[in-house]
């Protein structure tokens, strides 16, 4: 059952990264402070999930996916740091 559980979040955590991605190909100017917003909970969520889990969720996949957001590395830190 555990397995069934960390597929499926594992799977939200990907569905959250691709919605992530599109919402950052949408949204405009004015948009940009909520979806800093978005990103930094995404981060909290997978810290969560990790600590549930007691392993990480890929960080390296999760890094990945906030570059693909075009954030540099300034903004990356100050959002998952």
């Amino acid at each position: 059952m555990v397995c069934v559980v960390n597929r499926c979040c594992r799977s939200f955590v990907q569905v959250c990264h691709e919605a992530l991605m599109l919402n950052s190909r949408l949204i405009n100017a004015e948009q940009q402070e909520y979806h800093e917003s978005l990103i930094k909970n995404y981060r909290y969520i997978v810290t969560k999930l990790e600590d549930m889990f007691s392993e990480q969720v890929d960080e390296s996949f999760c890094l990945f996916c906030l570059c693909q957001l075009g954030f540099h590395h300034g903004l990356l830190s100050r959002l998952v740091g």
